[in-house]
């Protein structure tokens, strides 16, 4: 049998002989390539379609200075890596030179034969904000993947020798870690804190929190005196006089339910509302008037009552929410 051995734009060919087990041993082989002067080529065999190396060679018919090698695998896988790594590296820097501080990144690297931390990470920095600017926010696995390349490639001294690809500390898609994959999380993460910040709450027209004007009939306690009332609500048996102090400390409580974090607390400050009716409906009626307080009412065992049972039932439960119920 022969195989066909391409030696720069040469072509050889060394016979495989046949024995009795099958065909000739590998070393009996790589002698006859060795003595035909091909160490170090591309051979594409017939024998196998997977690629294989074979390093350090040596018989009786090689000279002992020599070290013959021999790397066998397809011209078009070759290609394609070499096209690949050729691609992500001019990516790489075409970015560097297309961005502010790129240019001194390339310098120093040329200078020195490798980066400091400091412009490291400027570079990964760069590259990040270019992926996000071209991808968007979450740039696919497979650019991630060719911007680790392209920097390996463009930056040897930057490889890690000790990992599979080489690139895997800039970007590792298995357990999605890296450089490059932490920089990308801190700038979705920074993001989505400025939209929140641009984008405040909403507060709808006749909401609950929209400022509206009362129809207040008693003078509204503040400071000392509001304090003294609250304390008199909680303790009295009275409640005719618990009603009118509820009325004189209505402000009060529309500045709790307007407080994020008071608003939690109204029952709290309140508790009467739990145990003497008609306090809601008061107060409903200050900021809305009779008639549409009596709407209310008069909707209330039809229409509000089931609605609003159905969305306390899916609330978390706590004592007060399940007495109630």
């Amino acid at each position: 049998m022969l195989v066909k051995v391409r030696y720069g734009e040469s072509q050889k060919y060394v016979k495989v002989s046949e024995t009795e087990e099958g065909y000739e041993s590998y070393s009996t082989f790589l002698q006859k390539v060795v003595l035909q002067n091909v160490s170090h080529t591309l051979l594409e065999s017939d024998l196998s379609d997977t690629s294989f190396s074979v390093t350090n060679a040596s018989s009786s018919a090689v000279s002992d200075s020599s070290d013959a090698r021999i790397v066998l695998e397809r011209d078009s896988g070759v290609k394609r890596v070499h096209a690949d790594r050729e691609s992500a590296k001019e990516m790489v820097s075409d970015v560097l030179q297309s961005k502010l501080g790129g240019e001194k990144i390339l310098q120093e690297y040329a200078t020195t034969k490798t980066l400091m931390d400091g412009t490291r990470r400027q570079m990964v920095n760069l590259l990040v904000a270019d992926m996000i600017e071209v991808h968007g926010r979450i740039p696919p696995t497979h650019v991630r993947e060719k911007c680790a390349l392209g920097i390996i490639t463009l930056f040897p001294c930057l490889r890690d020798p000790y990992s599979k690809n080489g690139y895997e500390h800039y970007y590792d898609a298995d357990g999605g870690s890296g450089y490059l994959a932490w920089r990308i999380k801190t700038v979705q993460r920074n993001t989505a804190v400025q939209s929140r910040r641009c984008y405040p709450s909403t507060t709808y027209q006749d909401g609950p929190k929209s400022k509206r004007d009362f129809l207040l009939t008693c003078e509204q306690l503040t400071g000392e005196e509001c304090r003294e009332a609250i304390s008199f609500i909680k303790h009295s048996a009275d409640e005719s006089v618990v009603k009118e102090k509820m009325k004189a400390t209505f402000q009060c409580r529309q500045a709790m339910t307007r407080d994020q974090q008071a608003s939690s607390t109204v029952l709290d400050v309140f508790p009467r509302f739990l145990d003497i009716p008609g306090l809601v409906d008061q107060d409903f009626t200050m900021m809305f008037g009779e008639e549409i307080s009596g709407k209310m009412l008069a909707r209330w065992p039809t229409f509000f009552k089931p609605r609003i049972l159905a969305d306390c039932k899916n609330l978390h439960s706590n004592g007060v929410s399940t007495q109630q119920l």
